[in-house]
């Protein structure tokens, strides 16, 4: 004997079983890809290649292309670039260091990975030297990771 009720059942236990099995294969997927994460530090020194790309702009403000080539993805909120010897024709003092979620504006969840890059000029990742021109004659820009004990690592550096 068939009865109805148990038919609506066990298509309805079917339903929720194959939603449950979409649900894992989804959130496994995007943790697999790195879109998704449960933890969002970084516990370990990424190694990615990176490539620095200088402009040096006589007429105009220098910039420095800081692109991630290949290798290990790196979570923006653990990312800075430090600064130090750049000049400006303006009153403004360009050295420091920037948050690459901050100044950069990489969102949290999307992790610098290959094929991304950061410009350091006078307009990215902020206004550095107002109405001056920006220079990076003699410069070293520093791409720091910061680890889960608050201590900054070193992941390249450019001098010029």
């Amino acid at each position: 004997m068939n009865d109805q009720h148990t038919d609506r059942g066990s298509a309805f236990s079917g339903a929720l079983l194959l939603m449950a099995t979409v649900i894992v294969v989804i959130l496994t997927a995007a943790m697999f890809f790195g879109n998704f994460s449960f933890d969002s530090e970084q516990t370990e020194k990424p190694e990615p290649e990176i490539a620095f790309d200088y402009t040096d702009n006589p007429d105009t403000a220098d910039a420095l292309f800081i692109r991630h080539r290949e290798g290990a993805r790196i979570n923006p909120m653990q990312l800075t670039v430090r600064v130090e010897g750049a000049t400006c024709t303006g009153d403004i003092d360009p050295n420091g260091e920037y948050g690459a979620h901050e100044e950069f504006g990489l969102a949290e969840d999307n992790w610098v990975s290959p094929g991304m890059a950061l410009v350091v000029d006078d307009d990215n990742p902020v206004q550095m030297c107002g109405d001056g021109e920006f220079s990076l004659d003699g410069a070293t820009v520093t791409l720091l990771w910061e680890n889960p004990e608050g201590e900054y690592e070193t992941i390249d550096r450019w001098q010029n």
